[in-house]
């Protein structure tokens, strides 16, 4: 038909439904229920007492009213074509079933048909289509089409089957995604990105407050953020407890949201709108867990348009209760998030096959096709809450591939100290396994230095996004700083801001192999032990000779990586192949492609003329040594747990960032000496945590003790000097130097609990 476009090839401008589930959506060419189940079933009507099948539709579900909505300015319709009925996929074996009050037409705001003036008594399963034929009037701007359920929701499956219009001119796809639109901050190696999340108070909010846990409020948090790092910072928005119920969200984030834009600088009295990402995905999204169950893509749509500080979207820890519908909303996230120039972000980790079911591995291939389109909006980060399976290393190793293989924009790591407890952690270094018996207790026991080690393995291999949970631990409460905020993440960022890591380019010219397949079918976490980690669950590596090894899921492809002038010389190697059926010929094989560059039981890995170290055991009192040159200089260091160091420098002089931070904690574990006794101690609730963090952590704390690294530099001609550049306060000794002028051997010994940076000069 010449001028005829089908509503279901056009973009609208909202689209809402009746069923109890939001986290649905109005189906195009396809019945409601069968749509959102991912089944190809199509429209069916009766007509002419015939059953009808119908290519092009619309299905949704009748509310008070449900809406979908077009923009027809500049298109010049005349005519609206449809049939109208009840799905004969919808359920009407029950009375209360499938019966529709009324279905409308709207155009301007004006009720252009009703059908209560032919169907006084609504429109049953059984009534024939209805065929509407409605001439538009001249220059209209909007068209709606309302249906009203019944006494229930329940089965009132309407559709508008062959919806067409007849017009003169083009649509103006003010909804379509064409490229994508000016992105609204910049992250990259020159720019990395600090998340810092803030959980709303559910408690609180019953009570009519708009608080978060832990004390904090969102303009002080913001305003105490050191100024040198606000441009590189967000605050990541989380619904926590919040009621679970429709509108309780989307009240929340509004709220916080119109503060945030609201922003003044009270240093210089200007206008600064906070920066905000909001979390809308997270446990499946179900009603029973979260409140973001409720936040509608059209609603995430009006709040990019109206709160230009709204930088992206936040997903997180769906691997646990993996939704029917998860594929198909991150795809519409990345979607919205393009269209308006933000960011989807997506935490997750490979437990149950998450990320490869993620790209399709069940068949469902939305996000995968969203991707495809949208990467330059998707941010990919692993989060580290670990499970049995053990699937640290094969989500880092996706993270990276996915990146290098154009799939994502940029990507970085959730690093989360709910690891001691998923892992039966508890004092430090006490032999045994309590379980999940002492929550509370547990995320407050992860060694803050060992914080800077994991953001190691993204800052190294590329990444420049960060984020860390507990957020009362990592961030701190009451908006005031947690030492393990003040005294290692700020250090490390500082770091990574001062010092860019690897850009993309660097990461492809080192790369030499690409894995490709699942590692839900390779083993899992196993099929790295014993090449570059300890166990199959750690969130550390043994070495950084082959760097984080790449890695993208079999539902990738990477047939544009082979061809790619930048990357056709990396070897992109199947999960499957005979090379890693045994640990001996999988070393073998890595080793034939990347050379030793220094000895010994440490973690060590170079990038450009740095060198980066640290102590990979976790809750081992062990300490660890290598040896390495650098521009000229030998090097023997031992250094002991929880110690991570940087090294650079030129032919006269290096420069060693070192931070081994550490608390002692043991007071919370007080009472037990073993295992079995630290089970039964009682318990600290949430509350508890939070007050031990601002009375005990923050206010006195009781530091670790001070911690010796030992460093070795042979071929030294004379006594070196070396200086205290910047440090933790009041934690350090002054460095020793000893010198051995016949063996030309210079040994520094560092002793320290904190940050430590110092310049050696030959």
């Amino acid at each position: 038909m010449p001028g005829a476009v089908y509503l279901s090839d056009l973009d609208w401008l909202e689209a809402t439904h009746g069923d109890a589930d939001k986290n649905k959506s109005v189906q195009k060419d396809k019945p409601f229920t069968p749509g959102n189940n991912n089944k190809a079933d199509a429209i069916r009507l009766t007509l002419n007492n015939k059953e009808v099948t119908f290519v092009k539709g619309l299905g949704t579900v009748a509310d008070n009213p449900s809406t979908i909505k077009y923009d027809i300015s500049n298109a010049g319709v005349t005519r609206f074509l449809t049939y109208v009925g009840i799905d004969h996929n919808a359920n009407a074996f029950d009375p209360d079933y499938a019966n529709v009050s009324k279905v409308e037409v709207v155009v301007d705001g004006n009720i252009l048909y009703s059908s209560l003036a032919r169907y006084p008594n609504g429109i049953a399963y059984d009534t024939e289509a209805i065929l509407l034929d409605l001439k538009i009037p001249k220059n209209a701007k909007t068209l709606e089409l309302k249906s009203y359920a019944g006494e229930h929701t329940w089965g009132d499956e309407i559709v508008f089957a062959g919806a067409l219009f007849i017009a003169n001119g083009r649509f103006d796809q003010k909804n379509e995604v064409i490229g994508t639109a000016e992105k609204r901050r910049k992250i990259s190696n020159t720019h990395p990105l600090l998340m810092m999340p803030l959980y709303a108070n559910g408690e609180d909010y019953l009570q009519g407050k708009y608080t978060f846990w832990g004390g904090d409020t969102l303009s002080a948090k913001w305003t105490n953020i050191d100024d040198d790092l606000k441009p590189y910072t967000v605050i990541q928005l989380h619904p926590d407890d919040l009621p679970k119920r429709d509108g309780a969200a989307r009240d929340f984030y509004e709220y916080m949201l119109r503060e945030a834009v609201n922003y003044i600088n009270p240093k210089t009295g200007k206008s600064e709108p906070i920066p905000i990402i909001l979390t809308a995905y997270t446990a499946g999204n179900m009603p029973y867990y979260t409140s973001a169950h409720w936040l509608t893509i059209d609603w995430i749509d009006a709040m990019y348009r109206k709160y230009p500080n709204l930088q992206g979207i936040f997903s997180t820890e769906n691997y646990w209760i993996w939704a029917d519908d998860i594929e198909r909303k991150a795809a519409e996230y990345l979607k919205v998030s393009a269209k308006n120039g933000g960011y989807f972000i997506w935490a997750e980790q490979n437990n149950g096959a998450a990320i490869e079911k993620a790209f399709g591995k069940n068949g469902k291939p939305e996000f995968r096709k969203a991707v495809e389109q949208y990467n330059d909006n998707f941010i990919f980060m692993f989060k580290n809450t670990p499970a049995a399976e053990g699937n640290d290393a094969p989500t880092t190793s996706y993270m990276k591939g996915i990146w290098l293989a154009n799939y994502s924009h940029q990507w970085g790591g959730l690093m989360d100290t709910w690891k001691w407890y998923e892992t039966g952690k508890w004092r430090l270094f006490s032999p045994g396994n309590i379980g999940k018996s002492q929550g509370n207790r547990q995320w407050l026991t992860e060694p803050e230095a060992m914080l800077g080690e994991e953001a190691l393995s993204i800052y190294l291999n590329g990444g420049a996004v960060y984020n860390f949970e507990h957020p009362s631990y990592t961030y701190g409460v009451k908006n005031e700083e947690s030492l393990l905020f003040k005294e290692v993440i700020k250090n490390f960022f500082r770091y990574a801001i001062a010092h860019p890591g690897p850009s993309k380019e660097d990461i492809i010219n080192s790369t030499k192999v690409l894995l490709h397949g699942d590692f839900s079918n390779a083993g899992n976490g196993n099929f790295f032990v014993g090449l570059n980690t300890e166990k199959a669950q750690t969130p550390l590596y043994t070495t950084g000779r082959y760097a984080v090894i790449p890695a993208v899921p079999s539902s990738l492809s990477v047939d544009a990586l082979k061809k790619d002038t930048d990357t056709k010389n990396i070897l992109v190697k199947n999960l499957k192949s005979a090379e890693f059926n045994q640990l001996e010929k999988k070393q073998e094989f890595f080793n034939s492609y990347y050379a030793e560059a220094y000895k010994g039981d440490i973690f060590a890995q170079q990038v450009g003329h740095s060198w980066f170290l640290y102590n990979y055991h976790v809750n081992d009192n062990v300490k660890q040594s290598g040896q390495l040159s650098i521009l000229g200089h030998d090097l023997n260091l031992t250094i002991e747990p929880h110690t991570w160091l940087a090294i650079s420098g030129s032919d006269n002089e290096l420069t060693l960032s070192l931070n081994n931070f550490r608390t002692n904690k043991d007071d919370l574990w007080k009472g037990a000496d073993t295992a079995d006794q630290a089970k039964v101690l009682p318990q600290l609730s949430k509350k508890d945590a939070i007050r031990w963090i601002e009375d005990n952590y923050i206010q006195g704390p009781k530091l670790g003790d001070k911690r010796n690294t030992i460093i070795e530099i042979s071929q030294v001609e004379k006594l070196p000097r070396v200086t205290v550049v910047d440090a933790t306060t009041d934690s350090y000794d002054i460095p020793q130097v000893e010198f051995a002028a016949e063996e030309k051997l210079a040994t520094i010994s560092l002793v320290n609990n904190g940050h430590l940076k110092i310049k050696i000069e030959f």
